[in-house]
């Protein structure tokens, strides 16, 4: 809350008026009035004895330890992410100051814009060297976020951070950051709380629960299959990364994910051998799949079918685009004429 809303609430909890609080303060009922409805503030002089008169410390008027719910927090990444949409990436960007500001001390709320404004930077149209001093201002936030109290919000920031470390080449930094990340536990936290659900007859829960799991720790084998294959590249074991491609297409299909997604380790090995045919391919069946809505399988029936965002196809379209026509992985095939007409193709259809 902000501070007029501080002051109207705890006046309000205490059954006091608004002339009250003017008579005790020596002030008009009009002045307290617009110090509620956020129009002008109290003088510096008159905070401490508001502060006492409202039965709370001068941290909690000014909330410095608030802590935003779940609600509030989406509520207003869903008000930056309106701002970027109506009026750009840099009038989003000067919203979240704004609002962490306003919310300094709120890990979950700066962790969540952070993502947001990511998010939003890699599909927007300001060149390299206009993102990057976004870019160094999301790595200070997430480097706070990585020093903050809230284990769950700090791990998550820490292994992000690690990624963008190694990717710079700042590998002592990345070494020093995973040493802070805990061991997890022997045994599954999450089993526990399954077993718990079914003793209490919360069977859809449970089912809930476990295929959420089950979609997470998918996601996270199809991201150690993708580092093998680079890892068996690495070792120039080509016809090994071309068994691990097969087994991810496989795992993929038959656990029914994205389709996008059974392409990806084939397609690592394509370009690693330079096979322009096959990459062409294989590009081509990604943003055919990129473009296809995502149907959840049976087997995660019991998970909440979220409708998907009416936009979302065409910003993960613009990101595979740039990808292949500005990644130096994929140099090789950008004077081939196919290359282009497909490029071309597919830009049309999305970006107009």
């Amino acid at each position: 809350m902000k501070l007029n809303e501080q002051i109207r609430e705890h006046r309000k909890k205490l059954g006091l008026t608004q002339e009250q609080i003017a008579d005790s303060l020596g002030v008009s009922t009009p002045a307290v009035n617009k110090w509620e409805s956020g129009s002008t503030y109290p003088d510096i002089t008159l905070l401490p004895p508001l502060a006492r008169l409202l039965k709370i410390d001068l941290n909690t008027l000014f909330t410095f330890h608030e802590d935003l719910s779940l609600e509030e927090v989406n509520r207003f990444c869903g008000e930056v992410e309106q701002e970027i949409i109506s009026n750009g990436f840099q009038a989003g960007f000067a919203a979240t100051i704004q609002k962490l500001q306003e919310y300094p001390n709120c890990t979950l709320l700066k962790f969540s814009l952070a993502l947001l404004l990511e998010g939003r930077l890699q599909i927007s149209h300001l060149t390299q060297e206009e993102q990057e001093k976004y870019i160094c201002q999301l790595i200070d936030w997430y480097e706070q976020i990585a020093n903050s109290q809230d284990e769950e919000i700090r791990e998550p920031a820490i292994s992000l951070l690690v990624n963008k470390y190694l990717a710079c080449g700042k590998t002592d930094k990345a070494q020093e950051l995973v040493e802070r990340l805990p061991d997890k536990r022997a045994t599954d936290k999450q089993i526990l709380k399954i077993n718990v659900l079914l003793k209490q007859g919360n069977y859809q829960e449970a089912a809930m629960m476990t295929e959420r799991k089950i979609y997470g720790d998918i996601a996270i084998m199809q991201s150690y299959l993708m580092k093998l294959v680079d890892i068996d590249l690495l070792l120039n074991e080509m016809d090994t990364a071309a068994w691990v491609a097969d087994v991810s297409q496989k795992m993929a299909t038959v656990l029914g994910l994205w389709e996008y997604n059974r392409f990806i380790c084939s397609l690592q090995v394509a370009v690693a051998a330079k096979d322009v045919p096959r990459c062409l391919e294989l590009i081509q069946k990604m943003l055919e799949a990129a473009q296809t809505p995502f149907k959840t399988p049976a087997i995660f029936r019991h998970l909440p079918n979220e409708p998907m965002a009416d936009d979302l196809q065409a910003k993960v379209m613009m990101v595979l685009l740039r990808q292949f026509e500005t990644d130096k992985q994929y140099e090789f095939l950008h004077s081939n004429s196919d290359f282009q007409a497909l490029m071309a193709k597919y830009k049309k259809i999305h970006c107009g």
